[in-house]
């Protein structure tokens, strides 16, 4: 299961690659970053990574949040609409399962397992379109 993960933690290559096409080269780094701490935690489970692991999701939330204020991208066409649902769906699978032992926390492997990697594909996809919205 660990393997899948490792896998989808390759996802954040796209969200570097398309950093580095467009220009945001932090954001580029921030996800390079995400990838590398992603694959170790994914291969290892040591606490250290997984709280420098934590940081990097922290930190490309935050600055996806600044490069949105940036680009002034209030309204709610399609694109946004996608942001935010890529968001809330993150959030909720992760923090909120957290809390009531369910989607990533789940008890069953399995499910666990699906919620996160659908986290991993979700959480690139939302940045993707900051990045090209």
């Amino acid at each position: 299961m660990t393997n899948l993960l490792c896998f989808t933690s390759t996802f954040f290559a796209t969200n570097v690659i398309v950093g580095l096409y467009l220009g945001y080269h932090v954001y580029a780094l921030l996800f390079f970053i995400l990838m590398c701490t992603s694959l170790i935690y994914h291969s290892t489970h040591h606490t250290v990574i997984k709280k420098l692991d934590r940081m990097a999701v922290i930190s490309i939330g935050v600055y996806g949040a600044y490069m949105i204020y940036q680009k002034q991208m209030f309204d709610l066409s399609p694109c946004h609409a996608m942001i935010i649902l890529c968001f809330l769906f993150c959030v909720a699978v992760y923090e909120y399962g957290e809390r009531i032992q369910q989607f990533c926390f789940d008890p069953n492997p399995f499910v666990s397992l699906f919620y996160h990697t659908c986290m991993h594909l979700y959480g690139s996809i939302g940045h993707h379109f900051v990045m090209l919205g």
